[in-house]
């Protein structure tokens, strides 16, 4: 998986980037990649960190840090409206003609959430595997099956 992924990062152009398993906030409407994921290139994590202070006054709805993040990197590189991402990423459509919100290897994401174990192996092309946190040994038990060497 690590290998994968690494492979993968190495193809990416080196600015522009935010990728990793799109969704949309369902009260702000807000596009965002989720936090356990979030693929950011060294331009745009500056930048964040630059504005942390405006993103964080303009956070007065209270979402959560990956959809302030997402809102305001919609506004200053998304190729299109933020509206128009999201209703994008809602018809599981690529998102802009740009690095920004796009979904690495396909989905990138496999969630094991209600998945019986027997079923939770590795995908080629995933790189993020979601699990239920009330039942976190499954995720320990996961990746000790699989990714350690």
């Amino acid at each position: 998986m690590f290998d994968a992924l690494q492979r993968y990062v190495r193809g990416l152009p080196s600015t522009g980037i935010y990728q990793g398993p799109l969704g949309v906030h369902a009260s702000s409407g807000s596009p965002f990649v989720s936090g356990a994921s979030i693929l950011l290139s060294r331009d745009i994590a500056a930048e964040l960190s630059d504005d942390a202070a405006a993103i964080i006054s303009s956070n007065n709805d209270a979402v959560p840090d990956d959809v302030a993040f997402g809102r305001w990197i919609a506004n200053k590189y998304g190729a299109e409206s933020v509206a128009e991402i999201s209703s994008r990423i809602a018809a599981d459509r690529r998102a802009t003609d740009n690095q920004t919100f796009v979904r690495p290897y396909g989905k990138g994401i496999m969630d094991f959430v209600y998945a019986p174990a027997y079923s939770q192996v590795p995908q080629e092309q995933a790189y993020h595997y979601h699990f239920h946190s009330a039942r976190m040994w499954e995720m320990e038990n996961f990746h000790r099956r699989f990714f350690t060497r």
